[in-house]
């Protein structure tokens, strides 16, 4: 798992626990999702660690980081 990731995890997991959320709940659809990815993305951030390039930009700017892509060979 690369850190981009762990470190979305843990201010994922923070915010939701910040907001007193289960996250069966936001899959629920029983609470309004506060996060700019779908439940899907957010359970599978949380318990696997994957996230899609995507999502995972969605993520770091709601978090409000700026960021810049680089390709490495």
């Amino acid at each position: 798992m690369n850190k981009t990731i762990e470190r979305i995890q843990e201010l994922t997991r923070a915010e939701i626990n910040s907001k007193n959320i289960k996250l069966e709940n936001i899959r629920k659809g029983k609470v309004i999702n506060p996060f700019p990815i779908g439940a899907y993305n957010i359970f599978y951030l949380l318990k696997e660690g994957r996230l899609s390039l995507k999502a995972q930009v969605k993520m770091i700017e709601y978090f409000g980081f700026d960021w810049e892509l680089k390709i490495l060979k």
